[in-house]
């Protein structure tokens, strides 16, 4: 089934990930005073409203799973050490580059061992530097399996940590841990100036792409962890930070990050050209397809991850269809059995 975008946005897809937020929403100058549709056509300003149906299940960087709150993050609010560029070169694409560090990486030790250096001048939305530890501490949070729940944590099984008699690695994050866990887990990330250095158990020699590709090695600030409760906090790193709270039925707005500094950034990672980008969450996908082919208001200016119903295909014709695009999704839906009930081999042979 085709899946229709509003091309008000440049659209990256960056490995298994979905819609990128790369571009602009509408309006003329940064004073919001008006929609001119200016910046549709690639200029900077006005407002980007994102029609989303369900609430997401995670604002947190350790937390986020889903490909397209992943792209979105990276493009607006998170940075990573290394990160996918905007490119409609499927290759370009695909191939991590330098974000918050100043290159993508060098490794030693069969690649078992992974250096980073964080840049010079990356800030915090407060204005505080990021800094190596930030990084770590970003890292430890993944192993509170408890508390910190739904994320991706392969490093569990990567990390240099020993395991204990359930399998488990024996440093339980940040909240609650042994001494003998916390030892080692300091010995497993170590920082050394601006340097971070990993050390796995065995080779991970696409540890880059990992990074580039999801938030659980994100930098996060220690003071501002509340465990569970940071599970729609955002504390930003990149050029928007959140205004106000994130509601996880109705969505939040996206403000510039007045301590965001253009000049450690790439225009091909990040072009950040809305003055702001309201997330709405709740409108069916009917709604949002009668709002995008009306076409008036801030609509004009308005992107959705909604599949276009199949009922609405004759409609996506002319200046509807300009204004249109198919994406092309990396992600495939299928039924898994729950074959410990369902153990008759001809009643799985029927299905």
């Amino acid at each position: 089934m085709a899946s229709y975008r509003k091309k008000v946005l440049a659209v990256a897809a960056a490995a298994s990930m979905s819609i990128a937020l790369a571009a602009c929403g509408g309006g003329g100058s940064s004073n919001d005073k008006g929609n001119t549709g200016a910046s549709a056509g690639g200029g900077k300003g006005g407002t980007l409203t994102y029609y989303i149906f369900a609430a997401l299940e995670h604002t947190d960087p350790q937390r986020t799973y889903v490909g397209r709150d992943i792209t979105n993050w990276s493009r607006t609010v998170y940075r990573s050490l290394v990160t996918f560029p905007i490119s409609a070169d499927e290759k370009v694409s695909t191939t991590p580059v330098a974000d918050l560090a100043t290159d993508t990486g060098q490794s030693s030790d069969g690649a078992k061992t992974w250096k980073f250096t964080v840049k010079d001048g990356v800030k915090w939305e407060d204005g505080k530097p990021i800094t190596c530890e930030d990084f770590k501490y970003g890292a430890s949070r993944v192993f509170a399996t408890d508390i910190i729940t739904g994320g991706p944590n392969y490093i569990l099984t990567y990390l240099d940590i020993p395991e204990g008699k359930d399998g488990l690695p024996i440093y339980t994050g940040p909240y609650q841990s042994s001494p003998e866990g916390k030892a080692a887990f300091d010995k497993a990330i170590t920082c050394e100036g601006n340097t971070i250095t990993y050390h796995f158990k065995k080779p991970w020699a696409d540890f880059p792409l990992a990074i580039a590709s999801l938030h659980m090695m994100d930098p996060y600030r220690q003071d501002k962890d509340q465990g569970d409760k940071s599970n729609y906090q955002i504390f930003s790193n990149g050029p928007y930070k959140l205004e106000g709270t994130w509601d996880k039925q109705k969505g939040g707005t996206l403000v510039r990050n007045p301590n965001y500094d253009a000049s450690t950034d790439s225009a091909d990672i990040r072009k950040a050209l809305p003055d702001k980008i309201v997330f709405d969450i709740g409108k069916t996908a009917e709604q949002v397809t009668d709002q995008l082919i009306a076409d008036s208001g801030q609509d004009k200016f308005a992107v959705t991850e909604r599949r276009i119903p199949s009922s609405y295909y004759s409609q996506i014709t002319g200046d509807v269809a300009k204004r249109s695009v198919t994406v092309t999704s990396p992600y495939t839906d299928y039924l898994v059995p729950n074959f410990k009930r369902m153990t008759n081999l001809q009643v799985r042979q029927a299905l």
